[in-house]
């Protein structure tokens, strides 16, 4: 059936391999018959479908410049809110300094406030991810968050933690210990 179809009536044909049989040689005789086609089996159609779409198309870039974004705004806001935390506690960081906290001590301390911040509000957000995936499964059914992601998403949340950390931890560094003995 297929031979006799013109070119413009299919773009993909799904062929199902009896049980027992190797896909590999039926594949490999599929590409000896018909040389203009191309046959592949279900992982490198996966392959070049994701290829296709993430390359090809734009698509791919298009979620590159959303996810540096959303990286980058994510950096600013927990800096931000890292950076206010740092200037209301001013006092405390002067009292560690004249205690003789060395500038590690209070990148340090600084970094704890930024990943407890960090941990918290990453919590919350991949706690919501599952269900509204599970939501979106309904209308879209090939969208799936595979587990893995969790793990990429922890790794890019710890490192926007430690950079923020780095930003806002100025003020508590710059402070001065005499300022404890001021009246």
């Amino acid at each position: 059936r297929y031979l006799s179809m013109e070119r413009t009536q299919t773009s993909f044909i799904v062929l199902h391999v009896l049980p027992g049989r190797d896909s590999t040689v039926i594949r490999d005789a599929l590409r000896l018959r018909l040389p203009d086609v191309d046959v592949w089996k279900s992982a490198e159609f996966s392959w070049r479908s994701r290829n296709f779409w993430l390359v090809q198309t734009g698509a791919g870039g298009a979620l590159t410049v959303a996810a540096i974004l959303g990286f980058g705004i994510g950096l600013v806001l927990v800096a931000q809110a890292i950076y206010s935390i740092t200037a209301e506690n001013i006092e405390e960081f002067a009292t560690m300094k004249a205690m003789g906290a060395s500038d590690r001590d209070v990148h340090f301390v600084v970094l704890v406030q930024s990943l407890i911040c960090g941990i918290v509000g990453g919590f919350f957000g991949l706690v919501v991810v599952e269900p509204f995936a599970v939501l979106l499964r309904v209308m879209v059914s090939w969208m799936s968050v595979p587990y893995w992601m969790y793990f990429v998403v922890v790794g890019a949340l710890t490192l926007l933690c430690v950079l923020a950390s780095l930003i806002a931890a100025r003020p508590a560094l710059g402070v001065e210990p005499a300022r404890v003995f001021r009246a």
